[in-house]
């Protein structure tokens, strides 16, 4: 059996049981990937919304949202 990582594992440590996942600590990367994939998935789903609701929702700032839209989503197609 292995052991789990000890240390600097903040996202997968196997083993580990489902209720200790609520101990795995959120990252910032995993914060940006969240909030990235979910304005994605309301522009595939044809929604509109206004950046200053997307930073409110996000706890973010509005500049955070224009950047993820101008220049992390820079390669998607149009």
């Amino acid at each position: 059996m292995t052991q789990p990582v000890v240390g600097a594992c903040y996202r997968f440590c196997y083993p580990f049981k489902s209720a200790d996942i609520t101990m795995i600590k959120t990252t910032e990367h995993d914060k940006t990937a969240v909030r990235l994939t979910e304005i994605l998935k309301k522009l595939n789903e044809g929604e509109k919304f206004d950046p200053k609701e997307l930073a409110l929702e996000f706890n973010v700032t509005v500049r955070t949202i224009q950047r993820d839209l101008l220049e992390r989503f820079a390669y998607l197609p149009t």
